[in-house]
């Protein structure tokens, strides 16, 4: 309705209107600030979905959405993961919608191949498929400023290019032409195994099995900067789930599966050879990787079980460095 409304005089006669001050503790003039840039972006044409999301679990300090179908509730990482996090949101309540656009046969597209996917009808059609599910989750924030310190160091960088470099071998061997859309970095490395230690950490406490448990990443730079993740669950039912993944986010939960999580991660039962890479030569998109520790169901995995490396986490035992939770295992082990 807002965002139909002509002008912004218009819209401001809305915001009296639906009460909207008193509903958000906002002043008018930054309602009305808020309401253009939202439909600025709407109508963009480099339009980020994900930076949407991300912007609505950073930009609240108190519990927001209460009785609403997003709600949830912030904190401060706590004071043994404040060096490496910025903040921890438990989503009390979440709504996805699922519109299927497409489908592919025999095997899914690896991250990059998207035109392999087939259209629905002959006609486009100016609808789409949906379904609408309810759930629940935990969204984990990286401090941003230590993950830009831990990006540039030399030996992160060389390793995410040799990475890179083996991507696009593989790319060109494929025949596939140009270049892939997705960028393999050190950050979409970390946070990615980092979603999938959780989720396979989460799945032993909160009561959800791990095929249940998807992640949604949010990763980029430049004009876009995110450094985040949310695990969640959602279900085709009205009530949505019961609470026990987002319980998990609290201070004494979340410091105890961060703990559990990481320590899995420093040993792997194909180790040497998993640490090691070789388990993974046959996924060029990956580091250190493999079913025994950091692969999760494809359900689960909206990268299709590629771009991980565990000691992008842990570091390995020759390149320590490497682990963005180095000092942290070390002060757990000391």
């Amino acid at each position: 309705m807002l965002q139909q409304a002509s002008g912004p005089t218009e819209r401001r006669q809305l915001i009296k209107a639906m009460r909207l001050v008193d509903i958000t503790g906002k002043t008018e003039d930054e309602l009305v600030e808020i309401i253009e840039d939202r439909i600025k972006r709407l109508q963009s044409p480099d339009r980020n979905l994900r930076w949407e999301e991300y912007r609505q679990f950073v930009q609240h300090k108190e519990p927001f959405g209460e009785n609403t179908e997003f709600e949830i509730r912030p904190m401060p990482a706590p004071p043994e993961l404040a060096g490496l996090l910025d903040r921890v949101v438990r989503a009390t309540r979440l709504r996805e919608v699922r519109a299927l656009r497409g489908f592919t046969r025999v095997s899914p597209p690896t991250p990059g191949e998207e035109d392999r996917v087939a259209r629905i009808a002959l006609d486009p059609p100016n609808w789409l498929p949906a379904v609408e599910n309810r759930g629940e989750g935990i969204f984990v924030q990286l401090r941003l400023d230590r993950l830009q310190e831990w990006e540039d160091q030399d030996v992160v960088q060389e390793h995410a290019a040799i990475l890179q470099n083996d991507y696009l071998r593989a790319w060109h061997d494929r025949g596939r032409p140009g270049e892939p859309a997705k960028q393999l970095t050190a950050r979409l490395l970390l946070v990615h195994s980092l979603a999938h230690a959780l989720i396979r950490q989460l799945a032993l406490t909160c009561g959800y099995g791990s095929a249940s448990l998807r992640e949604r990443l949010y990763v980029d730079s430049g004009e876009w900067e995110m450094a985040g993740l949310l695990i969640f669950t959602s279900s085709p039912d009205a009530d949505g789930t019961l609470g026990g993944l987002a319980r998990q986010g609290e201070s004494r939960n979340i410091v105890a599966t961060f703990e559990d999580c990481l320590t899995s991660m420093m040993w792997c039962s194909s180790d040497p050879l998993c640490i090691e890479g070789v388990h993974s030569l046959s996924a060029p998109a990956n580091g250190a990787a493999c079913h025994a520790c950091l692969l999760a169901s494809e359900t689960s995995c909206e990268e299709f079980n590629s771009f991980l490396d565990r000691s992008m986490l842990v570091g390995t035992p020759r390149m320590p460095e490497l682990g963005y939770f180095r000092d942290y295992l070390s002060e757990l082990r000391g």
